[in-house]
């Protein structure tokens, strides 16, 4: 595994606007400030377009993604590639990129409270 997490950061930190930072105590990736992927003890977690989330739901060895049991964090999936699976989980990882980079930039946590403060009587 240690392999292809190399792998999936020597492509991925290559992307414009690609950071990775630590986050739940995993390596996440992020896209103009959103995150896209990270890599936990659950395998690759991924946000990725609504075609491809069905894709990998279909497979055994995906799952959607949970905060806790019985709780999802969003439309999430959760994948444990195999070592020979390296270009699918490059391709997947892309995919998550591609999808996170179209969606409309977040507004800051500060931006989104004072939205709301506003919208109060």
């Amino acid at each position: 595994m240690e392999k292809m997490l190399d792998e999936l950061d020597a492509r991925a930190l290559t992307w414009p606007g690609v950071s990775k930072r630590r986050m739940f105590g995993c390596d996440c990736y992020l896209v103009a400030g959103r995150m896209f992927a990270f890599w936990g003890d659950m395998g690759l977690v991924v946000k990725v377009p609504p075609a491809d989330r069905e894709r990998l739901l279909a497979r055994p060895d995906a799952s959607p993604a949970l905060m806790r049991p019985g709780v999802p964090f969003g439309e999430w999936v959760q994948w444990r590639p195999r070592p020979e699976e390296i270009h699918l989980a490059l391709a997947t990882l892309q995919s998550a990129f591609d999808y996170v980079s179209r969606l409309r930039p977040a507004r800051s946590r500060r931006k989104r409270r004072l939205l709301r403060g506003a919208d109060r009587p």
